[in-house]
C-alpha cells in the first residue's frame, strides 16, 4: 500500500488534520479535474465531485478496497465501477 496515502489518511485523524485538509478542498472548484495524490490511482485524472470528501482526490478514499482491486485486476483487464457514487474506482 502507498506510504504516502496512508500519511495523508493518519493526517485526517489528527486534531486540525481534517480541517486543513478541506482548507485545501476548498481552492479547488466542484467539478475541476485533479491528479490523484496517492493510492492505487496515483497520478490518474479524476474530475471532482463531493467537494468535501477528500479521500477521492487525495487517493485515500478505501485504502483496503484499492489494494484489493489492484490486487486481482492484471493489464489489460476491465473494470467497471457499477452505481458508482463518484466514479473513484477504475
Amino acid at each position: 500500500m502507498d506510504i504516502k496515502a496512508k500519511i495523508i489518511s493518519g493526517a485526517g485523524k489528527i486534531p486540525g488534520g481534517d480541517k486543513f485538509l478541506r482548507a485545501i478542498a476548498r481552492r479547488y472548484k466542484e467539478g475541476s479535474v485533479v491528479r490523484i495524490g496517492a493510492g492505487e490511482a496515483k497520478g490518474l485524472l479524476w474530475q471532482r465531485s463531493h467537494r468535501y470528501v477528500n479521500g477521492y482526490w487525495l487517493g485515500i478514499y478505501e485504502l483496503e478496497l484499492q489494494a484489493c482491486i489492484a490486487n486481482e485486476l492484471k493489464a489489460g483487464d476491465i473494470f467497471f465501477d457499477i452505481g458508482a457514487n463518484a466514479g473513484f474506482f477504475l
